[in-house]
Order: structure tokens, then sequence, then C-alpha cells
């Protein structure tokens, strides 16, 4: 006589399995969402990654030369032109003409170079005498000359006394001319270019702003105006 095969009590068909399973699942998905929802405010290491890069300037397609040097009323216009100095011998760096966008940037509304177009700024800038103001090999100094008010437009304005020190050979390569340096006592390696330097202070932001820089001849003493 055959036997009956009996299930114990405690056996699960597949069914019930499955719906337990299920139930299983659910209650798990409802524990990750909790904590996604409580977690979700905390940095992730990709966010950490990230926020390292953009400082480091390693963000394809971010300018970090553009967040270092920005008009800010807490400079001077000495501090605005020796930063500027200071860039533009590092012209290339963190990237490709960072230091004459910096200039570009600190440039008022009176300045021609505001409205002219990048490359031809660059260009005229590598291709003029100013071009020195692009090598690395040279020391400056920046002392303030004259002040006023501009009778135009109400403007406080600053003349600044620039000194540029570098091997003549390196004045002549750049495009300086004879008349434009003069020699230095006890320093038979150098020569010296000096310029004039005008910021006017704007109303509306209150940061010095670059109007015009020109390289005053030591023979003649006139000016030699320029595009910056």
């Amino acid at each position: 006589m055959p036997t009956l095969f009996l299930r114990p009590a405690s056996a699960l068909t597949e069914a019930e399995e499955f719906e337990k399973l299920q139930r299983r699942a659910a209650e798990l998905r409802e524990i990750f969402e909790s904590q996604k929802a409580a977690n979700s405010n905390l940095p992730t290491l990709q966010d950490s990654v990230a926020r390292d890069k953009v400082a480091k300037g390693q963000v394809s397609g971010s300018k970090p030369e553009e967040s270092k040097l920005l008009p800010s009323p807490s400079l001077t216009s000495v501090d605005v032109a020796k930063l500027l100095i200071a860039a533009m011998q590092k012209n290339d760096k963190p990237a490709p003409d960072s230091g004459l966008k910096a200039v570009l940037r600190f440039s008022s509304e009176k300045n021609p170079v505001k409205s002219m177009p990048e490359d031809r700024f660059f260009n005229m800038m590598k291709n003029s005498k100013y071009s020195i103001l692009l090598a690395d090999e040279y020391s400056f100094s920046v002392a303030k000359a004259d002040e006023g008010v501009s009778k135009d437009d109400g403007e406080p304005f600053q003349v600044l006394d620039v000194k540029i020190k570098a091997p003549y050979k390196k004045m002549l390569m750049n495009g300086m001319q004879f008349e434009d340096f003069e020699s230095l006592e006890n320093d038979k390696e150098n020569v010296q270019v000096s310029m004039k330097w005008q910021f006017s202070k704007s109303k509306e932001s209150n940061c010095w702003l670059s109007d015009t820089l020109y390289v005053v001849s030591s023979s003649k003493n006139d000016a030699w105006r320029a595009l910056v």
C-alpha cells in the first residue's frame, strides 16, 4: 500500500518561500532608503576628490587663473600693479596667457584694451616693447608718484612709477630701444626702464583699475603710449 508523504508543519511551499523573500527584500529596501536619506547631506568621496581638483585647478574646463586675480576694494593701486606684473612674468601659468587675462580683468572702461578682442591684445603685447613684461628674468619696483581726481568723471586716480631692471640684451630682444633704458651705477650687467602706470578708482566697484601704461624715455623724458 502506497504511503503518502506528509509535509512537516514548518516546511514552506515554493510560493510561500518566494513571498517571504519578497517581504524581506521590501524591508531591506526601506532600511536602505532611510539610511540614504539620512546620509544625503554628507560629502561623498567623489565630492571630496572633485573639490580637491577644483582647488588645484585640475578640473577640465575650469579657469583657475580667473579665481585668483580679481579686482578687490582691499587692494591698493600699488598692490594691483605688483600683482599684475608678477602675473605677466608667469604669463602661461597656471594656463596660457593667464597673466594677460588678469590685466584685462583689471582694466578700466577708459582703457582701450577693455573693448579689444583678447587675441589682438595678446598679439600686441607680445610683439611690442612691452613684451619685456612677459619675460621672467627681470626685477621690478613700484611706487606711487602722483594722484588726483579726474575732471571728466570725478574718479580718483593715481600714477605709479614702475622700474624694470634686466640685462640690456634682453631689453633689446624684447623691442626696447637704447633711448628707453638707462645704465645703472655699480651694475654693468643690467639696465633700467622707467614706466608710468595710471590707475583710477571705479565708483561702481570701489576698486583700482588700470587706465594706461607707458614707457618714459630716459633721454628725452617723453612718453611712449601703449595700449595698456
